[in-house]
């Protein structure tokens, strides 16, 4: 995973590349971002919320028990 260059997808098309989170997943993390740190995973583009894929994985890595 740690060859992952990053790309940008929108909550709606994460689907389309990864099948998890849902999509429902990814807008509650969203939601709590500046409580579980997604802040960092995230890129704001007007109303337009993009996931920054390599920065998702990182920040999985870094929630691991």
């Amino acid at each position: 995973m740690d060859k992952i260059e990053t790309r940008y997808i929108t909550v709606s098309d994460w689907y389309k590349y990864h099948d998890y989170p849902s999509a429902g997943s990814l807008r509650n993390f969203i939601h709590n971002k500046n409580i579980n740190g997604f802040d960092k995973v995230i890129v704001k583009i007007g109303r337009r919320i993009l996931i920054d894929e390599k920065a998702f994985f990182d920040w999985v890595k870094s929630h691991r028990e």
